[in-house]
Order: structure tokens, then sequence, then C-alpha cells
């Protein structure tokens, strides 16, 4: 026998192994690049927070009880997530069916505030802003502790990006 005898050949499942294999490396570096926080882009946005009266009692004045500059953290107080910079009171309103329509009806003695927060975030496309690993997004509800105020079941109404000028 010689060498050329002994010389393994290559069958088509050795080589169907092979392709396999280097799609299966293709397809894991590329979806660990794809995971990479690079492709984020710095952003700051302007969110909107409604808090319900029911946490608060609005007849000591918001200002007290949330100073403009105070910090928003997630319910455990371990991220902050951004900063006040506004706040406004305004009635609280409830939809209700009235002869088969929806109508709004103004709650009496009822208030919501809204809190205005600027934050740093982190943008990417299909994903929207995330702020320290959180996504803000208009719709989410949380719990929130705005200044010495814990907020529960608060709401994120809108969010907007700040442009610099």
């Amino acid at each position: 026998m010689s060498k050329r005898e002994s010389r393994h050949r290559l069958t088509w499942v050795d080589r169907m192994l092979i392709c396999l294999l280097a799609v299966g490396i293709g397809l894991g570096v590329w979806y660990w690049k794809s995971r990479k926080d690079d492709a984020r882009s710095n952003a700051t946005v302007i969110y909107t927070l409604c808090v319900s009266d029911a946490e608060l009692n609005l007849q000591e004045g918001a200002e007290s009880l949330i100073p403009i500059g105070s910090a928003v953290t997630n319910a455990n107080g371990t991220a902050v997530l951004g900063y006040v910079v506004g706040l406004q009171a305004r009635p609280a309103w409830e939809a209700t069916v009235w002869d088969e329509k929806i109508a709004f009806v103004q709650l009496p003695n009822r208030t919501e505030l809204l809190v205005r927060v600027r934050a740093d975030a982190q943008e990417k496309e299909g994903d929207g802003f995330r702020v320290r690993d959180i996504r803000i997004a208009a719709g989410l509800q949380g719990d929130f502790c705005v200044g010495a105020v814990f907020a529960k079941n608060a709401s994120i109404i809108r969010v907007e990006r700040e442009i610099a000028e």
C-alpha cells in the first residue's frame, strides 16, 4: 500500500459539517457585533411624567414637594433617570360612557402633576431612548421617586429629543 492510497479524503458529509460550522461562526460574530452599544448615539431628551394627586397633597404646592433641579430615580432609587426642569398642575379627567358615547368628565378636587424631566439618553434606531438601560417611551407606566415624592404608577406621556440651540 502506498502513501497515496492511505490518505483520507473528505466526504460530502465532512464538507457539509465544515460549511455548517463556518455559517454558525459567521452568524455568531454577526449577532454579537449587532448587539454592541457602539450603534447607540447620545441624545438629550425631555420626557413628561404624569403623576396623579392620589400620591400628592397639592394644597402645599408642588414646588415645595418637588423643587426644580431635583433628581428623578427609579422606584428603588438606584438609577438617576434625569432632573426636573418644569412642573405644571392640571385638572384630572376621566373617560366615562354617557348615553352610549364616550365623554370626558373633570374630576372634582383632583389634579394631576406634569413633571418635565431632562435626561441624557442613548438612542438606537428601532429601540428608542434608554436612560441607564431603562427604556423611556410614551405610554409606559412605572414607579418613580420624584424629588421627595414616591410616584406610584406614573405615566410617561411625552418623550422628545432636546434640540441644541
